[in-house]
């Protein structure tokens, strides 16, 4: 299991215990509370299509047969209702592989007090086995809607589990497929096929006494704790500590918990879900390497008008977030549309497998991947990056950016994609 470098900033640099609310603060520019809830009412309708479309999509792939190719879809080519072609052959010239998002899932876990004590991003690698975990610190400083610029967990506080996902989806700028929200007991019921768990603790950690003394929960060292003691352990948090502190002592926990899931054989390691849910993740992640990381995130201090201390908080460190997401999400969807830029990569060079080495670019520059594949030749000597749209020309122009060249509108329009971009040899040769 690799575990990436922490990229929280160190406790001591905190003023206070958790950051304040931010009414203080100036918010970042956004577009207004009135899109932001319609990107809401777009979220709910397309859940309720999806699965419409699913199985739609079910019933014209059994009509017209077998089309894929070591797990590829080939496009079709469909003009006035017409089929022009299809290409089956992915070694042909305008062939092209539908791609599947990441699986990402939003888990919100609960203390006892039924108040959100973390909230972890898992995401899935491609082979089904193995993924990421971000730890999003439940104290970073967000904007949402209808609350104004708060600590994240505010979000579920004003709004539960449905804000809280728009929200962490603005702040990541991608779609979150499914959220799962955990108490105590759903957790320790989680964790029990595998417990007790041995982790190093590297803090003593302490509760209120009900006569208003510290009471000594768990002492700093190793420690061996069943399915309840989990559920305590990762929602305990000391009063003169930040959430970073926690997110470092947590990552303990996962590691264990999921070595131990890799090292069972037990069918049931996981109870419950085993094809979606939060269970289908930990199974993945259990099988195969797991990278963890937290969100990136800077302080920010702001006059306080009540004493002579300055307020400290963190928020998201915009293009850090921007950097890492690829390697946590290489194929993001959008959580509403426009969120992303629906892009197709086609290889229009001789090398195998050029279209492969791109795609984080333009993830990195706001595409949502639909497609890869192939160019209508192999000979392409110059990059293009085409978009079929005119109000687009910016934001297109941002991913064009990223493989050096200018965008171009197309005269031709394409509901299936916003932009395409075909490799020429200048850069894929």
């Amino acid at each position: 299991m690799v575990f990436g470098m922490s990229t929280a900033p160190p406790t001591d640099s905190v003023v206070g215990s958790e950051p304040a609310p931010l009414e203080e603060a100036d918010p970042p520019a956004e577009d207004g509370v009135g899109a932001r809830t319609e990107r809401r009412r777009v979220r709910q309708r397309r859940r309720t299509i999806t699965w419409v479309g699913l199985v739609v999509s079910l019933l014209l792939l059994a009509g017209m047969g077998m089309l894929g190719y070591l797990g590829y879809q080939a496009s079709l080519d469909i003009s006035g209702g017409e089929l022009l072609e299809v290409e089956t052959d992915p070694q042909a010239p305008g062939f092209e592989a539908v791609v599947q998002a990441t699986p990402v899932h939003l888990a919100v876990l609960l203390d006892e007090n039924e108040s959100v004590s973390a909230i972890n991003l898992f995401s899935r690698s491609a082979g089904e086995t193995g993924g990421s975990i971000l730890f999003i610190p439940i104290s970073t400083a967000v904007d949402i809607e209808g609350v104004g610029y708060s600590q994240l967990k505010a979000a579920y506080e004003e709004g539960g589990p449905e804000l809280l996902e728009s929200t962490v989806e603005e702040v990541l700028g991608l779609g979150i497929g499914e959220t799962s929200v955990i108490d105590q007991q759903r957790l320790a019921d989680l964790v029990a096929p595998v417990a007790p768990l041995t982790i190093e603790n590297p803090d003593d950690l302490y509760a209120e006494a009900p006569d208003g003394s510290e009471e000594l929960l768990f002492e700093a060292g190793e420690l061996s704790l069943d399915e309840a003691g989990v559920a305590r352990f990762l929602a305990t948090q000391n009063g003169d500590e930040t959430s970073f502190n926690r997110i470092t002592r947590s990552e303990e926990v996962w590691q264990a918990w999921l070595d131990a899931i890799r090292q069972s054989d037990d069918p049931d390691v996981v109870p419950g879900e085993t094809d979606s849910g939060i269970g289908s993740f930990l199974r993945a992640l259990g099988a195969g390497e797991t990278v963890m990381q937290q969100l990136p995130l800077e302080k920010v201090t702001i006059p306080n008008a009540q004493g002579d201390s300055d307020i400290a908080y963190f928020r998201p460190q915009t293009q850090q977030v921007a950097l890492l997401m690829p390697s946590i999400v290489p194929f993001p969807s959008s959580a509403y549309p426009g969120q992303r830029l629906k892009t197709r990569i086609l290889n229009g060079t001789s090398v195998d497998g050029a279209e492969l080495k791109f795609t984080d670019e333009a993830v990195l520059a706001g595409a949502e991947i639909t497609a890869l594949g192939n160019a209508d030749r192999f000979d392409h000597e110059v990059t293009q990056v085409i978009y079929h749209d005119s109000t687009l020309a910016d934001r297109a122009q941002l991913i064009a950016g990223q493989f050096g060249v200018e965008a171009s509108l197309s005269d031709e329009t394409n509901d299936a994609s916003d932009i395409t971009v075909i490799l020429g040899s200048d850069i894929a040769g």
